[in-house]
């Protein structure tokens, strides 16, 4: 995806809060699965919406994906201090 948006996967790294390149490649090829807070990040860096990391099915769009995005970009408002306070609820939830 970091080639679409016309970024190399270092640039796309950089842009996504210092995720780390080797990472990003494992993402691509299917051998890491991000977590939610690192989807946020990758979309960010992407300067794309968390939905459009996923290929949709008509099908599947709709409340989910409005949700998520309503989500995202209210996100997106805040500030950076209440932004890590929302990862890390949500590193929390993830984790147990």
């Amino acid at each position: 995806m970091p080639k679409a948006a016309g970024l190399n996967q270092e640039d796309a790294a950089h842009n996504m809060d210092a995720l780390d390149r080797g990472y990003l490649s494992g993402i691509e090829n299917g051998k890491r699965n991000p977590s939610t807070s690192q989807l946020f990040k990758i979309a960010k860096g992407l300067g794309v919406r968390p939905k459009d990391l996923f290929n949709y099915a008509e099908a599947n769009e709709g409340a989910e994906a409005d949700y998520l995005e309503k989500i995202f970009w209210g996100i997106m408002k805040l500030s950076e201090s209440d932004k890590r306070k929302i990862l890390k609820i949500i590193d929390e939830a993830e984790e147990g």
